[in-house]
């Protein structure tokens, strides 16, 4: 749990730029440095994200520290992302 509240209060601070911005340091950092998941399946999470209403990058931390943690991870990852 240490390590998705550290990313997530990480990006959730530096994450200026809007979503976009957000997105491309979520893929840097879940997907290229730390390999929490395949390249194809965050993108594919992306688009689905994409089509659904609220705010996307909120809803990639929350899927991503799921992912990570279970239920008490996206929470996490929701709550230090914000």
């Amino acid at each position: 749990m240490k390590e998705i509240i550290n990313l997530f209060l990480k990006l959730g601070c530096l994450g200026f730029g809007g979503p976009i911005a957000a997105m491309a340091m979520m893929e840097r950092e879940a997907v290229q440095r730390l390999k929490w998941l395949p390249t194809q399946q965050f993108f594919r999470s992306y688009a689905l994200l994409k089509i659904m209403p609220g705010p996307t990058a909120t809803q990639m931390a929350i899927y991503l520290g799921r992912i990570r943690g279970g239920r008490l991870g996206g929470f996490l990852a929701g709550l230090f992302f914000i």
